[in-house]
């Protein structure tokens, strides 16, 4: 955004209900300025957004780009919603291995000190276990 001259402008609006996700994007359209962009916090709160986006007559993704996160329902939803599939087990036991470990995490070296996660492809449906 920033070398597209943009500002990145937030609504912190945390919510896990669809009808939430929707009275809350229908707010976000009665600012002066609208959104571009929604990221929601879950897939059901993106679900709700995109009925409010439509019910105001505008399109996803031409109009206004809705994102979700956990990658529940993404499949489901028409057309289909950008997600993030989160893996928390992946992420945190690298972590907690090099903080029981003694290393410092963030520090210069953890990343090469403990194992990191390895990587997925992202396919629709619900995640691998």
């Amino acid at each position: 955004m920033s070398e597209a001259g943009l500002q990145p402008r937030a609504s912190l609006i945390h919510a896990e209900e669809r009808e939430v996700g929707y009275l809350a994007t229908k707010s976000l359209f009665t600012q002066q300025e609208r959104p571009t962009a929604i990221f929601a916090g879950t897939d059901g709160t993106a679900e709700g957004a995109c009925r409010a986006v439509r019910d105001l007559g505008l399109r996803i993704p031409e109009d206004v780009s809705v994102c979700g996160a956990n990658d529940t329902e993404s499949h489901l939803l028409r057309p289909p919603l950008t997600t993030i599939r989160c893996f928390p087990e992946e992420i945190g036991g690298p972590v907690l291995a090099a903080t029981r470990e003694g290393y410092q995490v963030g520090g210069p070296c953890w990343a090469d000190q403990a194992r990191r996660p390895t990587a997925r492809p992202l396919l629709p449906g619900p995640p691998a276990r």
